[in-house]
């Protein structure tokens, strides 16, 4: 179906253009600006999609390895591209017509399912070598403002709670490195608590990570994530990040370490927000959509930190390449609550583990094992590949004393077909079993007996999407089927969505709702207003996503809902500085049957950090994976200085009146480019290529310096003893005290040009016929370096 319903002659074309949102691995990312571009008429239309090349590299490079955007980009001049072409290149990007979305999917190391562009890696020594020895520190403040007298206390600032995360690396790239994190709360029972302490070592080549101290270990689709003191060897190819303080603990539950605002997003619009205590807290503990499959949930704890954990009725399984492995082996003692600022650990040892091995291009094996003083968890699955789809079995049996033996099984197959009409189909059935004693083992209660069923369809062609998803989940005491049908269409300007969810509890209640929602792009902002007929709600949302550009100050989300028992209003603002970032969270709750839980709060939060690499200190913005300190040469003091990200224009931080300038660091193995610009640069100061490329490991610090004494810029005319101009000649500059020697080259005129020279003094040798010709130069230690002129030279032939 066209986007435009107007007529079009044959072999017309008809393009628009607007801001979509483009999700990287299903992680949302940016956004980018698209042509639509429809060719024909009739039933012969075409409909192409062209994105801006730099645009989409600069959102891509926190994926990618160069070498693949090497080979996605492969045309230097070329300014825009085609998603076809990019495909045909190796990347597998599409335009989401239901959802008005562009989605790329990057592959992770060892994952079979996607070309990784002959499975090329980058080489860390191509790069700008890390400190072999850096340290820092993070710190985040916040404090909440309750604006009304609340059951838990009066109105006015509450307490300070304080966040210091930082790290100290030894060794470099293939050193060590000792993660520390530790909080302060005001009038807390315990006001200074420690929180993750880990030595970790990474080993690049063969993708290992051994770890001594807390750590949460990556884990199979039956297991749980427990807080664990020990040791441990892992490789997982997905990135491994251990230090995130919500982490999924089954498929519908999360755990919170701290107070956080947290926002629950079902199938791309945010459904509620609430304040909420560190505590387990399952999905079905919240009012969410009937008949949704795929709950995000975004946690902000005030340190500037978001993290999504995505729960979906599927579990995710995967294809590895033939006769590689992925496994994780700890050991230790696990924590005792796993919730809170506290640090108790069980006295008895536990040990958790799993094991992938690709067997060949189609199957996969899997087993994985939980071991405690009184729990034992067993589990095997498979997964095999083919043109009918993916099909994945796993099984699994847990036993623990005064409880029992209990079981768990599921089946998954997903299938997806482009049809000769150009119609998309995508189809995801899943079978699952969980008995009644079946435990994890930080898992302190069983769920109960659970049965369920879920299968998701989705169909798009051109501008118009549809999807449906049907479940049935039984337990011992309910049984409840709901199912949900939505249809997509984008316009020009706008696209709409309309939705139709049934539920049903057995011999309780059901429900039947339908929802509307219009979204309006706006530059990078988005505008939606949305209707649910099940409880009369109304919504209308600005959402602007975080720049990290330094500078950047705003609404990055403005939320206003009204329903038959409920209004809110949600406002977010953030300033990004260049040394420092603050934001400002507020939210105002109003509920007609129960005025006193009423509120009506605002969360100030302020962050910045301080870094040493190699002898050099500096501060800046918070930093979480690590920094590069920018260290100005003497003779750019006082120059304002920007460093940008080489493939956009987002401006990271900026130094002027101090000599240093710390840029962070946000993801580890990811080849990265700095650009740096410098005002009122002298006419001739050489800066050299202006950029730096980075491949950090874990938990990497840097000191770059920018500029240098040989920054000179030498020009003059230079003639033989006959007078006879140098004509296309190459010679050099010699240090007389010693030093490295710098080209000279001429033009056809004699006039010559020699970069990167040092204040010194030099001989200028050149040769003719093999006899050397050669004069002596000084260049003066000037305040600021740049060009200098030498006029006419007059060389004499060395005795």
């Amino acid at each position: 179906m066209p986007l435009l319903t107007v007529p079009v002659a044959a072999n017309a074309q008809t393009e628009i253009q607007f801001d979509l949102p483009l999700l990287i691995n299903e992680s949302f990312t940016g956004d980018i600006n698209a042509a639509i571009v429809e060719q024909g008429s009739g039933s012969e239309v075409s409909t192409k999609v062209r994105v801006q090349v730099d645009r989409l590299q600069a959102l891509l490079e926190n994926f990618a390895i160069q070498e693949q955007l090497d080979e996605w980009f492969q045309a230097a001049e070329e300014t825009e591209v085609f998603l076809s072409d990019l495909r045909s290149r190796g990347l597998d990007i599409h335009f989401d017509k239901g959802l008005l979305s562009i989605h790329a999917e990057v592959p992770r190391l060892g994952v079979a399912a996607i070309s990784l562009v002959g499975q090329r890696q980058p080489n860390p020594e191509d790069n700008y070598t890390q400190a072999n020895f850096a340290s820092g520190l993070s710190i985040f403040a916040l404090n909440r403002i309750d604006h009304r007298t609340t059951a838990s206390g009066e109105q006015g600032f509450g307490d300070t709670a304080v966040d210091v995360l930082g790290f100290t690396t030894f060794g470099g790239f293939e050193g060590w490195s000792l993660f520390y994190e530790a909080d302060y709360l005001e009038n807390d029972d315990k006001e200074f608590s420690r929180q993750d302490v880990t030595l970790i070592r990474d080993d690049f080549e063969r993708g290992l990570r051994y770890s001594l101290g807390d750590s949460q270990p990556a884990v199979g689709s039956f297991q749980s994530i427990p807080d664990l003191f020990g040791v441990s060897v892992e490789r997982n190819y997905r990135e491994i990040n251990p230090f995130r303080n919500i982490s999924p603990s089954g498929r519908a539950s999360f755990t919170l370490d701290r107070a956080a605002q947290v926002s629950f997003e079902v199938n791309g619009n945010i459904v509620d927000i609430q304040n909420l205590e560190p505590g387990s807290y399952s999905i079905s503990d919240f009012p969410l959509t009937f008949g949704a499959n795929n709950v995000r949930v975004y946690v902000d704890d005030g340190t500037s930190r978001q993290e999504v954990a995505n729960f979906s009725n599927f579990v995710d399984f995967e294809l590895l390449e033939p006769g590689l492995t992925n496994f994780g082996l700890h050991l230790g003692v696990l924590r005792e609550d796993n919730v809170g600022r506290s640090r108790r650990y069980e006295s008895d040892p536990s040990f958790i583990g799993f094991y992938q091995r690709g067997i060949n291009e189609s199957f996969t094996l899997g087993a994985q094992l939980e071991l405690g003083e009184n729990h034992a968890l067993i589990d095997s699955a498979a997964v095999y590949g083919s043109r009918f789809g993916l099909f994945g079995v796993e099984v699994a049996a847990s036993t623990r004393e005064e409880i029992g033996t209990g079981y768990s099984a599921l089946i998954r197959h997903e299938f997806e077909h482009l049809t000769k009409s150009n119609w998309f189909l995508t189809s995801d059935l899943q079978l699952s079993y969980a008995s009644e004693n079946f435990l994890t083992i930080a898992e302190t209660q069983s769920g109960g007996e659970n049965n369920n069923v879920n299968l998701a369809l989705s169909l798009s062609k051109g501008s118009l999407g549809l999807s449906f998803n049907a479940n049935i989940d039984e337990t011992e005491d309910s049984a409840s089927k709901s199912f949900s049908a939505s249809v997509f269409k984008s316009f020009p300007r706008f696209s709409l969505s309309l939705d139709f969810r049934s539920f049903e509890i057995e011999n309780d209640q059901s429900s039947t709702s339908l929802g509307l929602t219009v979204s309006v792009p706006i530059g990078s902002s988005r505008i939606r207003a949305g209707y649910d007929s099940s409880n009369d709600q109304y919504r209308l949302e600005l959402s602007n996503p975080l720049s990290d550009k330094a500078g950047f100050a705003g609404v990055t989300r403005a939320l206003a809902n009204t329903s038959d028992n409920l209004s809110e209003v949600a406002v977010d603002a953030a300033y990004i500085g260049s040394r420092f970032e603050v934001q400002a969270r507020h939210l105002t709750t109003n509920f007609s049957s129960d005025i006193a839980t009423d509120t009506s709060t605002t969360a100030l939060s302020a962050a910045g950090s301080i870094g040493f690499a190699d002898g050099q200190f500096a501060y800046g913005r918070p930093f979480t994976r690590g920094f590069l300190i920018v260290d100005k040469h003497n003779n750019l003091r006082g120059k304002n200085v920007f460093v940008n990200r080489a493939t956009g224009d987002s401006i990271i931080t900026t130094a002027k009146n101090l000599c240093t300038t710390l840029v962070p660091i946000d993801r580890n193995y990811i080849e990265r480019r700095l650009r740096f610009e410098v005002d009122d640069l002298p006419i001739g100061y050489d800066i050299g290529s202006g950029d730096v490329r980075i491949f950090p490991g874990n938990l990497a610090g840097y000191r770059y310096t920018l500029g240098s004494d040989a920054s000179n810029t030498v020009l003059g005319t230079v003639t033989w003893p006959d007078k006879v101009p140098l004509s296309l000649k190459s010679g050099k500059l010699v240090p007389i005290d010693g030093g490295k020697e710098v080209t000279v080259v001429t033009n056809r005129a004699g006039r010559f040009v020699a970069e990167k020279v040092p204040p010194g003094q030099f001989k200028m040798i050149f040769t003719r016929d093999g006899v050397p010709f050669s004069l002596n130069i000084e260049i003066e230690d000037r305040d600021e370096p740049g060009l200098v002129q030498m006029g006419r030279l007059l060389l004499a032939r060395e005795i």
